[in-house]
C-alpha cells in the first residue's frame, strides 16, 4: 500500500481497508477580523488565473508589510512558485517596491492596501493532491482560496469576492451569490469553488432536518447519477440521526476524475469547511464503481460533524480519523452495502498493518501523520475506535458506545474551543472502562491485545484475523448487533457477497 494515498490495485475488491486509507484531509478554522475583496479572473485555457483585491482596515494590516502565500499543504511543498507578476499599492494607489523573499513570501516599502498577481493553475504532478490545491483543466477545476489570496496577517478571515469566468462556465459552491454576482465567505481558509461547466447539474437532496445537499459529478463513471443520488440521502440520514443535527444549512459534494488522467483504482479526498471533494480514478466494473463511491461517501461525509462541526484543535488526527474509519464501516453494515465479514476483514487487514507500526504513542504518531505516517496512523486508529466501542458497551450493556461518545463530543465542542487530545482523553478518562485503553494505547506505547478486545465483541482473533464465534453469548449477540451483524439479511444490497 502507498504510505500517502491511493489505492495499491494488488488487492481485491473484498479488502475494503484498501479503500478508506487514501489521503484525506480536513481543514477546521473559524472566521474572524473584516472582510477583503477580491477577484479572480480565470483563463481556463492558459489554466492561469489573475487575482486583485484589497485587505480590509485594520490595525493588523495597516502595520503589515509582507504579503505571505499558503507555501505547503498537507505534503503539497512549493505552493508559491505558482506565484508571479505581484504587484502592491498603498492606500493612496502609488505602486510600492517588493521584494521577493523566497516563493511566495513578499516585503513590500511599506504596508500594502491592494496587490495584484497571477497564479499557474496547472494541475498538480502527483495526481494524489488534486483535492487539495487549486487547479484548472480541461472540464472545470478547483479553486481553493485558502492558498490563493495572501495573508491577511492571519488565516481566519472573511472576504467579499466576485469570480469571472469564460462565457460557458459557472462557479458552485456553498456560499450565495449576491446581487452583483459576489460571493461573501465567511472563512477564506476553508472556502473551496469549483469551476464547472454552465450545462453542469448538480444532484439535490434536502434531508429531513432541512440541509441542503448538493453533489457535482463531473466526468464518466460506471456509477449512475440515480445510484449517487440514493447513496448521498442515505448516508446523510444517517449520519443526521448518528450526531442528531444536520451538518450545515448547505453542503457541496464534488466527484471529480483526476485532472491528470489514469489513476485506476486510485483515489484522494478531502473535507474542507462545508464541501467534500473526492477526485478519483475509476473502476472497471459498476459493482465494484457503486460499492467505492459508497465507501468514499461515508468517510468524507462523516468530517462535516467531525472534526469540521468542532472547535476542537491540535493534531487528534488518530480519533477523528479513526472514528471516521470506524463509524463508515459500521454505517456501511447497518445499511447492507457491506457484509459483516468485510467489515472484520477491514478489521484484520489493520491489525496487519498496526503489526508492522515500531511501537509508540498514538497521539506522537498521529503528530506525525504528515511525514509518512498516514497508513499506520489511519490503521491504528480504526483498531482502538473499535476497541472503545467494544469496551462501552459490554461494560455498561449497551447504554454506551462510540456512537453516542462521538454525538457526545460533537454536541459539547460546537461552539467550545478546547484542545482535542486533552477533551477526548478527559471524557474517556471518566470511564472505567475506557481509561485504561487511553493510558495504555493512546498516551502510552502498549499495543492493544486483539483477542481480548475480540472476545468481548463475539469474534475470535487468530493472530492474523477476526472471525465471528459459533456460539456468542447474549452480551456479545448484543453488540454484534450495533456492529451491523445481520444487516444484510434485513437489507440484502452489498455488492461483495463472498
Amino acid at each position: 500500500m502507498p504510505v500517502r494515498g491511493g489505492v495499491s490495485t494488488g488487492f481485491t475488491l473484498k479488502r475494503p481497508i484498501i479503500w478508506v486509507f487514501p489521503l484525506i484531509l480536513q481543514l477546521f478554522t473559524f472566521a474572524a477580523g473584516q472582510a477583503a475583496e477580491a477577484e479572480i479572473r480565470v483563463d481556463l485555457e492558459a489554466r492561469r488565473a489573475l487575482i486583485s483585491g484589497s485587505f480590509s482596515q485594520s490595525e493588523e494590516t495597516a502595520a503589515k508589510s509582507n504579503l505571505s502565500f499558503l507555501l505547503s499543504i498537507a505534503s503539497v511543498d512549493r505552493l508559491g512558485e505558482r506565484i508571479d507578476g505581484l504587484r502592491a499599492f498603498d492606500h493612496d494607489g502609488a505602486e510600492l517596491s517588493v521584494r521577493q523573499l523566497i516563493a511566495g513570501e513578499y516585503l513590500a516599502a511599506k504596508p500594502p492596501q491592494r496587490f495584484s498577481f497571477g497564479v499557474r493553475l496547472e494541475p498538480p504532478a502527483n495526481r494524489l493532491a488534486s483535492p487539495h490545491v487549486s487547479w484548472l483543466g480541461k472540464e472545470g477545476g478547483l479553486l481553493m482560496l485558502g492558498d490563493l489570496l495572501p495573508f491577511e496577517g492571519r488565516r481566519e478571515r472573511s472576504a467579499r469576492l466576485k469570480v469571472i469566468l469564460p462565457r460557458g462556465w459557472r462557479t458552485v459552491s456553498v456560499y450565495s451569490a449576491e446581487a452583483d454576482g459576489s460571493l461573501k465567505i465567511d472563512d477564506v481558509s476553508r472556502a473551496v469553488i469549483a469551476v464547472v461547466r454552465e450545462n453542469t447539474q448538480p444532484i439535490k437532496f434536502r434531508s429531513k432536518r432541512g440541509a441542503a445537499y448538493e453533489m457535482l459529478v463531473t466526468g464518466e463513471w460506471q456509477f449512475t447519477r440515480a445510484d449517487a443520488e440514493e447513496m448521498l440521502g442515505e448516508i446523510a440520514e444517517e449520519y443526521e440521526k448518528l450526531f442528531d443535527r444536520d451538518p450545515a444549512e448547505n453542503v457541496l459534494v464534488n466527484i471529480l476524475p483526476f485532472p491528470q488522467g489514469g489513476g485506476v483504482g486510485e483515489w484522494a479526498a478531502e473535507t474542507r469547511g462545508q464541501t467534500v471533494t473526492i477526485v478519483s480514478g475509476d473502476t472497471p466494473f459498476k459493482t465494484q464503481s457503486v460499492q467505492r463511491l459508497h465507501e468514499q461517501l461515508r468517510h468524507e461525509l462523516f468530517h462535516l460533524w467531525l472534526p469540521n462541526g468542532v472547535k476542537l484543535t491540535g493534531n487528534y488526527d488518530w480519533f477523528y480519523e479513526g472514528a471516521a474509519l470506524y463509524h463508515s464501516l459500521k454505517t456501511g453494515t447497518r445499511l447492507g452495502r457491506i457484509t459483516f465479514a468485510n467489515f472484520l476483514e477491514t478489521l484484520s487487514q489493520a491489525a496487519a498493518i498496526d503489526a508492522r507500526m515500531p511501537a509508540g504513542s498514538l497521539l506522537d504518531a498521529s503528530a506525525g501523520r504528515w511525514r509518512g505516517n498516514t497508513t499506520g496512523v489511519y490503521a491504528r486508529g480504526i483498531l482502538t475506535a473499535f476497541a472503545l466501542d467494544v469496551a462501552m458497551q459490554d461494560a455498561s450493556r449497551g447504554k454506551r458506545s462510540m456512537d453516542l461518545f462521538v454525538r457526545r463530543l460533537y454536541a459539547e465542542n460546537r461552539e467550545r474551543e478546547a484542545d482535542g487530545n486533552a477533551t477526548i482523553l478527559r471524557m474517556l478518562g471518566e470511564m472505567a472502562e475506557t481509561t485504561p485503553l487511553a493510558e495504555r494505547h493512546i498516551k502510552g506505547s502498549e499495543r492493544l491485545d486483539m483477542a481480548k478486545i475480540g472476545l468481548a465483541a463475539g469474534v475470535a482473533w487468530d493472530g492474523r484475523r477476526f472471525t465471528l464465534t459459533e456460539k456468542p453469548s447474549g452480551r456479545q449477540r448484543a453488540i454484534l448487533r450495533d456492529l451491523g451483524y445481520n444487516s444484510e439479511r434485513r437489507r440484502p444490497r452489498y455488492q461483495n457477497e463472498k
